[in-house]
C-alpha cells in the first residue's frame, strides 16, 4: 500500500491548461480548480466553493478570466450544465 503524505492529494483530474508557467486543472472529486507548478506540486486552490463537478477549463490570456464548465450528471436542472467565469488573482 502507498502511504500518502499531507502534501499529496488524491483528485480526479478533468481538463488541464498551461498559463504563465502554471498548470490549472479541474478536480471533479473535490469540486475545485487547482493551480499546480510545472513540477506538478500543489500551489493553491484557485476556486473551491462554487463549482459543481467541474470538467473543462480555459483561460483568456489578455484578461486572466477563467472559464470553467461544470456538469452534474446526477441532476437534471439547467444549472447543472453551465459555464462559470472567474478572474484570476
Amino acid at each position: 500500500a502507498v502511504r500518502r503524505t499531507a502534501k499529496q492529494r488524491r483528485f480526479t483530474p478533468g481538463e488541464l491548461v498551461l498559463f504563465h508557467d502554471r498548470l490549472f486543472v479541474t478536480d471533479w472529486t473535490t469540486h475545485r480548480l487547482l493551480e499546480l507548478s510545472t513540477e506538478v506540486t500543489h500551489v493553491r486552490d484557485v476556486i473551491s466553493d462554487t463549482l459543481e463537478y467541474p470538467q473543462g477549463v480555459a483561460i483568456h490570456e489578455a484578461t486572466g478570466h477563467v472559464f470553467v464548465t461544470q456538469n452534474s450528471m446526477f441532476k437534471q436542472e439547467a444549472r447543472s450544465r453551465s459555464v462559470k467565469v472567474f478572474k484570476l488573482k
